[in-house]
């Protein structure tokens, strides 16, 4: 299986500060796009740490890949990326409450590709100029 992977964002014309993050990370065999979410403060503070918190997590665990599944890795990264974000929103910095993030990502292992996602950001897949 091939990839080819790239990533660009842009601020669009309606918001001053790009609330987007992107991860290309080849040695991990992880690709992670998170959007925050436009017109609520932080948006960008919720990308970037959900971004970061998977790939910590794939960093971490990687090691550990035939004890946990991908699926299950997925699953475990996204629901601390929530945590933090809960924390960082309510505890550590009350001014962010209601932050958030879009994310969606892919984790190739051996000759499979695992896709997650949370909210309205989608993965496509073009093989065979389909």
């Amino acid at each position: 299986m091939t990839l080819n992977v790239f990533g660009q964002t842009d601020v669009g014309l309606k918001r001053e500060i790009n609330q987007d993050s992107i991860l290309i990370d080849d040695k991990l065999s992880l690709y992670i796009v998170a959007d925050g979410m436009g017109g609520h403060k932080g948006g960008e503070v919720a990308s970037a740490l959900a971004v970061e918190t998977t790939r910590e997590m794939f960093e971490n665990k990687f090691s550990n890949i035939g004890r946990i599944s991908p699926k299950d890795l997925l699953i475990l990264a996204y629901r601390e990326a929530s945590a933090r974000i809960h924390t960082k929103s309510t505890i550590e910095n009350p001014e962010l409450m209601g932050m958030g993030t879009t994310m969606v990502s892919a984790f190739r292992y051996k000759d499979t590709l695992f896709l997650a996602n949370v909210g309205d950001s989608r993965a496509y897949l073009f093989a065979d100029d389909q």
